[in-house]
């Protein structure tokens, strides 16, 4: 009995040291990561409300994290289904920027009404008494009491405009690759940046080539009248007066797979600047740029320093690095780069990976895991089509009312004998031939072929990004060199959590193959 007691005593203070340890990681984590529930889809941007609660904009819609009550990790409610891509607060009403026009709710974002039908509007800002509204197709002036639109003139008016921001001097707008300043009476624009860009070799990518956006520009953000750009080139800041640009070296970053750009006040004149993507969060503190990964996970599509100092990172998940002037500094100061990295052109990487799936193998089997191959829709529509080569037949038979009499042919043919009722048989076969060419079942087929398709799109667009993900990760562990093993087991396990994201989409296929592949080697 005592035996038990003491293997009871020693198996409690192992679990109790195992929780105390856990729980003491999880405090001195960095990164903490805010329960979002069941809200689905990527997380885009990140628009705060007066310090009051945060509006995340994803692909699946506008959501709201009220910063002030305390919540349950499944209360996060959706205020809008379409997917926005801006926000603007204007006289208590919420303007959002969407792909069929700006909508706007004056309750806070419970309701909405239809405001203005501009296409694929994509950023709003408010300069004086006018809004500015970026379209796909140039940048647009409304006036918000008429909600009369006027095309703003000049090559400003035409091309796409994917960011506005305000700057004492005017309006900042980011087109395909350049930035223009707006002068706010005037309403002209001048460029005063523009990117190395060829519009001949400009090609649309497909969907499997994620890492590399078509726009050169990639985030900009104020502070004060210093202006800061992420570029495929590198990263600037302006010069005063905008008379110039600094360009700072991306040694140690993966400058191409950048997505978005925080500013962190400092003590300094000088805001530290945050770069985030597909490898993490990046931090430029004494001329280098430093990692700051730790408790976080997965791509960074969206950076923001919210007005009590905290420094937000979005994408699948949000996180919150709290107290981000004092946290980076006291864990960024005095270390040096995190991982040092030699990396080769992307396909010097491609035997490194012979034993598992390409992405178009992979796109295939989530594909046939759903069963959404387009074959079956094509199957449904010959079906339709033959089916007028097989006739209608039908078969029937009546009965008739009246009575049958006759004269007795036998011994007495004086006789008139009562016979039989009549009874009608027929069978009748048509054919339908004009379904030979358009089958009534088509509109059917049709509806459910476009549903299958929006469907197929969404999980190949899912897949397409966990693959490339994981194989980013595959390459920066084969190309860098990690300071110590918390590092390295950090970038392990996000590939194994991409490998069951990828698993869970193909019903395992995607591991089954690879360890299939591996036994074949070995064997061999």
């Amino acid at each position: 009995m005592k035996k038990i007691s003491l293997s009871l005593a020693i198996l409690f203070l192992l679990v109790r040291t195992f929780v105390l340890r856990s729980a003491e990681a999880a405090e001195t984590a960095r990164w903490r990561g805010v329960p979002l529930g069941t809200l689905g889809g990527r997380i885009e941007r990140i628009i705060e409300k007066d310090g009051e609660g945060l509006f995340l904009l994803s692909e699946k819609g506008l959501s709201f994290i009220s910063l002030k009550e305390k919540r349950s990790s499944s209360s996060v409610p959706v205020l809008l289904r379409d997917p926005v891509t801006d926000l603007l607060f204007e006289k208590g009403a919420v303007w959002a920027a969407t792909e069929e026009g700006i909508r706007i709710s004056s309750d806070g974002g419970r309701s909405w009404k239809e405001g203005i039908p501009l296409k694929d509007v994509q950023a709003l800002l408010k300069q004086g008494d006018r809004l500015l509204a970026g379209t796909g197709d140039g940048l647009r002036l409304v006036d918000p009491r008429s909600l009369q639109v006027k095309r703003v003139s000049g090559d400003i008016g035409r091309g796409p405009i994917r960011m506005l921001r305000s700057h004492p001097q005017g309006a900042v707008a980011v087109g395909r690759n350049k930035v223009y300043l707006l002068e706010p009476d005037s309403w002209a624009s001048r460029v005063i940046f523009e990117a190395p860009f060829d519009e001949e070799e400009e090609v649309l990518l497909d969907e499997s080539d994620e890492a590399s956006p078509q726009m050169p520009i990639r985030a900009l953000e104020i502070f004060g009248d210093t202006i800061y750009l992420a570029t495929d080139n590198g990263f600037y800041k302006s010069a005063p007066g905008l008379n110039g640009w600094r360009h700072y070296p991306s040694d140690g970053i993966p400058i191409s797979d950048i997505r978005s750009l925080a500013l962190i006040p400092s003590d300094n004149a000088d805001p530290i600047p945050c770069l985030g993507g597909a490898p993490g969060v990046f931090c430029h503190i004494d001329g280098e740029w430093l990692s700051e990964r730790e408790g976080l996970s997965g791509s960074v599509q969206t950076l923001l320093v919210t007005s009590h100092g905290d420094l937000l990172a979005a994408g699948e998940s949000l996180f919150r690095l709290q107290g981000a002037n004092k946290t980076v500094l006291s864990s960024l100061a005095g270390r040096s780069v995190p991982a040092l990295c030699e990396f080769r052109a992307y396909a010097r990487y491609q035997d490194e990976f012979s034993n598992e799936p390409s992405i178009s193998e992979a796109q295939a089997m989530a594909i046939r895991y759903a069963d959404m191959d387009r074959s079956k829709i094509e199957a449904w529509k010959r079906q339709a089509r033959l089916k007028a080569l097989l006739p209608d037949i039908s078969v029937g038979v009546d009965r008739v009312n009246t009575e049958r009499y006759h004269w007795d042919t036998g011994a007495s043919p004086d006789n008139l004998l009562k016979g039989e009722h009549y009874h009608d048989w027929d069978v009748s076969v048509s054919w339908d031939l004009a379904d030979l060419v358009f089958s009534s079942d088509q509109t059917a087929i049709d509806s459910r072929s476009k549903l299958m398709v929006e469907l197929r799109e969404d999980i190949l667009d899912q897949v397409t990004r966990l693959f490339f993900e994981r194989r980013r990760l595959q390459i920066e562990g084969l190309a860098c060199q990690y300071p110590n093993e918390g590092e390295q087991m950090a970038v392990a396990m996000r590939v194994d959590e991409l490998t069951a994201l990828i698993d869970a989409y193909t019903g395992g296929d995607f591991s089954r193959r690879i360890r299939n592949v591996s036994k074949t080697n070995k064997g061999g």
